[in-house]
């Protein structure tokens, strides 16, 4: 029997504790895995510590990792799977908008030997704002990430072995994930609402958070650089024409 481990990153999402529990337990109920819950507080300030406690004293199948303060969730989901010790490991937010549903399918995909990591992205925008469209758009482009690409991805101990010999301080997991290279199937689902809570997410954290992944990305950062000497090549050339033609008008002049 294969074993498996969802890491639960959480930030104040006491109301979505207890939902995601249940979710996931009826969705695995009777599957033939050994499954476990490894929830990260991230130095959450409202009672999702004490809610996931609970659930651990309740369920031997649940474990928990507390930070001092918040990390954020980079940080978050590596210190989970530096604590993963079973076959595969899935990333999965806490609010319910990763479905849970998904998991079995994931778990036939990594049947195949030759895949390691099965993903899941979002289709459609629909849901969002104009402005959010067209930023979510020009982020995977010069990210270099798949468009709708989540962190909802299963990995076997290859995969995740790889993403552990990757030791940034500044961690950007979508882009490490395209970086190890690992084969990873798609799966596409539609957007889902939080279940419960609200969201840590404002347009200026948003921006933010892309501003930092995008300087750290090495597709942007090509970009940025090929930009830069595009450029400068046009500049010099410009340059090499016109001190050509001050030189070609007096001599036609004489």
């Amino acid at each position: 029997m294969k074993s498996l481990t969802i890491i639960v990153p959480c930030f104040n999402e006491e109301a979505c504790i207890p939902l995601f529990y249940n979710e996931v337990s009826a969705v695995m109920k009777d599957r033939n895995i050994a499954w476990h819950i490894l929830f990260v507080d991230d130095g959450s300030s409202d009672h999702t510590l004490p809610k996931i406690r609970v659930l651990s004293e309740k369920d031997g199948r649940v474990a928990y990792l507390s930070f001092s303060r918040n990390f954020g969730k980079e940080a978050a989901m590596l210190a989970g799977l530096e604590q993963v010790r079973t076959d595969l490991a899935v990333c999965m937010d806490a609010d319910l908008q990763h479905p849970c549903g998904l998991l079995p399918q994931m778990l036939e995909i990594l049947e195949d030997p030759s895949v390691h990591i099965a993903g899941a992205k979002r289709k459609g925008r629909q849901d969002q704002s104009f402005l959010r469209r067209i930023g979510s758009i020009l982020y995977a482009r010069f990210s270099g990430c798949t468009d709708g690409a989540t962190d909802f991805r299963m990995m076997d101990q290859m995969a995740i072995k790889a993403l552990l010999s990757c030791r940034e301080s500044d961690r950007y997991m979508k882009g490490l994930f395209d970086h190890i290279g690992f084969s990873t199937r798609w799966i596409e689902y539609e957007n889902v609402e939080r279940q419960a809570g609200k969201t840590k997410w404002n347009i200026k954290s948003l921006v933010s958070y892309a501003l930092r992944d995008l300087l750290i990305s090495e597709t942007f950062i090509k970009t940025v650089f090929g930009f830069v000497f595009a450029l400068l090549a046009c500049s010099t050339l410009v340059a090499m024409i016109q001190k050509n033609m001050s030189l070609v008008l007096p001599m036609s002049l004489s």
